[in-house]
């Protein structure tokens, strides 16, 4: 038997996919300027700890895999991203550092007989890292900063996408399996945009250069 939607169930579709992934509306200019300030802020943070770059300062990398979800309260999606951060060591309690995502695996929720399919198709950031050394090994850390990210949803041969910005914060563990390697485990939030919030939980390994 073939499936048809009819012209309510297609207008539900549309309207999930929009409300998942939409370009956002600049209705409160105001907010949008917070934004603009955190984001130089940011960037120029992460300038001078690079011009302030001496011997007692590291650099340092990571790689993850990370669990994210996207919701509004009644739908709930889960997609995979492999994480990649690269970042400086400014002090004993502070770092900064600059993020990059691509999606691995798309999340999907069914809607009419149809099953609709979301993932990110990239995300990228600027983070200060406030950090507590609480044994030789272990760290306690947190994160803030700015994430931009792309998702993308389909649906019955349908798709679209849209680029976001918004407030990104966390916290975490890492512990040093050697004085080169490490191993972590965070939990992020990438913001609230039209009511769908993004987390995520991430397991992933570090290195000191």
């Amino acid at each position: 038997m073939v499936s048809y939607l009819t012209t309510s169930a297609f207008d539900n579709t549309i309207s999930v996919g929009m409300m998942l992934c939409r370009k956002p509306i600049n209705r409160y200019p105001e907010i949008q300027m917070k934004k603009s300030l955190l984001i130089a802020a940011s960037l120029l943070a992460m300038s001078a700890a690079a011009q302030a770059f001496t011997g007692a300062s590291q650099a340092y990398g990571e790689l993850a895999y990370t669990s994210a979800s996207y919701s509004d309260g009644e739908i709930k999606v889960r997609p995979g991203v492999v994480r990649g951060i690269a970042g400086l060591e400014y002090s004993p309690g502070l770092a900064f550092e600059a993020m990059f995502g691509a999606g691995v695996r798309d999340g999907s929720f069914g809607i009419a007989g149809y099953t609709a399919k979301v993932g990110v198709d990239y995300a990228y950031g600027v983070y200060v890292k406030p950090k507590l050394q609480i044994t030789p090994e272990l760290e306690l850390f947190g994160r803030v900063g700015y994430v931009r990210t792309k998702m993308s949803v389909s649906v019955a041969g349908m798709s679209m996408s849209t680029t976001d910005g918004d407030v990104s914060y966390g916290a975490g563990l890492k512990y040093a399996l050697t004085p080169q390697w490490s191993a972590s485990a965070d939990y992020m939030s990438y913001g609230k945009n039209d009511g769908a919030k993004g987390t995520g939980f991430s397991l992933g390994l570090g290195y000191k250069f």
